[in-house]
């Protein structure tokens, strides 16, 4: 139960645990979250060649009917444009929003983990467990250029101004392609929004304002092993939906925080729990696992999250003021007339690789977007 509910967040924690015992029988041999992610996306695509295909524009774009007329700042309408299971496998949301200037800001909507939190085996969707591979552990390389050809198709010319909005897996995606050196210079993005997104080990580029919506009940961001980390520009407001009286944690930037996984996964018991026992874990957790495991999956629901950030900006402007600029500057973006919104579909090469395969082949997939080594 626990690795087919918890897979991720506990992935991140066993990865943590397995760099100390390594780093216990030899210093040298010491792994962080991160190095183990990277790891695990090198060696994967070996097993399941599918996993490391180019992405591709599945068909036309289709208009996104359920966009607003008008987006008036407020980031709760933001999330209302990342994409839902209900706008298909894959799905990407580009929207044209018109400010009193008359600019052109293009609001590009991420996914969250489609199809389980395990990679599918040849699955076609960029979007499933394999996705967060390339997300956590490979700087989201392939997702990069097929983004870029999404919002090709969608009208987006180079040089547009972005703002990058994120669920889950596809907020680690939008803080990666920020951070990006081949999406930067072929698109402006303007600031970041994630929702749910477990961002520990994404670093974010100087100058790019990036508010992240998170719960202390949602375990599912506990995939990187560690908190967000925070700047000059990058805060982090944290909700506490067990407590309808406790004000949301306002993480600022220029601060920081030690609370991590575990500290969430504390929160689900009377009693300390120890997270490297799955049995143990499942068994004190309750008899009921799956009445448990869902309400893990609601503690991560976008819906949940939206109407969260709904209440967050309906509240006393005081009680968000550690945030104000940051969130000031995301909605100055989001604020104007929508002239147009659209999803675009994208899926993994997978024709193109069978054909490989027969022919004895595997390759990688090939940079359409290029990128520059990052130092992390």
């Amino acid at each position: 139960w626990v690795a087919g509910q918890c897979a991720v967040g506990e992935l991140g924690g066993e990865l943590e645990w397995a760099a100390d015992r390594l780093g216990d029988i030899d210093p040298s041999l010491r792994l962080t979250p991160a190095a183990a992610w990277r790891l695990i996306a090198e060696v994967y695509p070996l097993l399941d060649p599918t996993n490391a295909d180019p992405l591709e524009v599945a068909g036309e774009p289709v208009d996104h009917l359920e966009a607003p007329r008008r987006l008036t700042g407020h980031l709760s309408e933001v999330a209302h444009l990342i994409p839902r299971h209900s706008d298909g496998e894959g799905a990407v949301t580009v929207t044209r929003i018109r400010g009193a200037d008359g600019a052109d800001v293009w609001l590009v909507g991420l996914p969250g983990t489609q199809e389980g939190l395990l990679p599918q085996h040849r699955s076609d969707n960029w979007a499933d467990g394999g996705g967060n591979l390339d997300a956590l552990g490979n700087d989201s390389r392939r997702t990069a250029s097929g983004i870029a050809q999404a919002l090709a198709a969608a009208g987006v010319p180079t040089g547009a101004d972005l703002l990058l909005a994120g669920y889950s897996q596809g907020g680690v995606h939008a803080v990666n392609l920020a951070d990006d050196p081949g999406f930067s210079q072929a698109y402006s993005v303007r600031g970041v929004m994630t929702v749910g997104a477990p961002n520990g080990n994404q670093s974010a580029p100087a100058g790019v304002p990036i508010l992240e919506f998170a719960t202390d009940r949602d375990l599912y961001t506990a995939a990187d092993g560690g908190p967000n980390p925070l700047g000059l520009q990058r805060a982090t407001v944290t909700f506490h939906p067990e407590g309808p009286d406790e004000a949301p944690a306002l993480l600022a930037p220029g601060t920081s925080s030690e609370a991590g996984w575990e500290d969430g996964l504390e929160r689900l018991g009377p009693d300390r729990l120890d997270p490297h026992d799955l049995p143990g874990l499942a068994s004190r957790l309750g008899q009921d696992a799956e009445a448990v495991g869902t309400d893990l999956d609601r503690a991560h629901a976008l819906g949940d999250y939206t109407r969260m950030i709904e209440d967050f900006e309906a509240a006393d402007p005081a009680a968000r003021a550690e945030v104000a600029g940051v969130h000031a500057a995301l909605a100055g973006l989001a604020t104007g007339a929508v002239l147009s919104s659209r999803t675009v579909r994208l899926r993994r090469g997978v024709e193109g690789a069978d054909a490989r395969r027969r022919a004895g082949v595997v390759s990688q997939a090939p940079e359409e977007i290029a990128r520059t080594p990052r130092s992390r």
